[in-house]
């Protein structure tokens, strides 16, 4: 089960980090998709744009080695990935408001620290 849950994690960073690099990406050049109204042409995005491109990063890592033979470290840097990303959502999450994808920020927030709970419970499970 650890395993398919870090392959199942992996491709979530992956995909959703990527979908959201593309909508900074445009709303910073052309004003245009969900971010647009704020991002356009504000150079603090970069943040954003940053932090989303390590989730793909990440996620790659994590799909890439999901069939380690103790993937128990993996699983760890993936609890912290989650854990940093979910807080970083509650933190700041005013953006979500300011750019109207409030429901976006939910799906996103509670995805991060289902994510912890799962791996969370991986780890335990593994030390027994």
């Amino acid at each position: 089960m650890k395993k398919l849950i870090l392959k199942i994690d992996g491709i979530f960073l992956m995909v959703m980090g990527s979908i959201a690099a593309l909508a900074d990406l445009a709303g910073y050049l052309s004003g245009k998709g969900p971010f647009g109204k704020v991002y356009y042409n504000n150079v603090v995005v970069i943040g954003g744009f940053e932090a989303h491109c390590l989730a793909v990063v990440l996620g790659f890592t994590l799909f890439a080695k999901h069939k380690s033979a103790d993937p128990i470290f993996f699983i760890k840097i993936a609890v912290v990935i989650h854990a940093l990303l979910g807080i970083s959502n509650l933190v700041w999450f005013k953006v979500f408001y300011e750019t109207a994808t409030v429901p976006m920020g939910y799906i996103a927030t509670i995805a991060h620290f289902a994510f912890v709970l799962l791996h969370t419970t991986a780890i335990y499970k593994g030390n027994k």
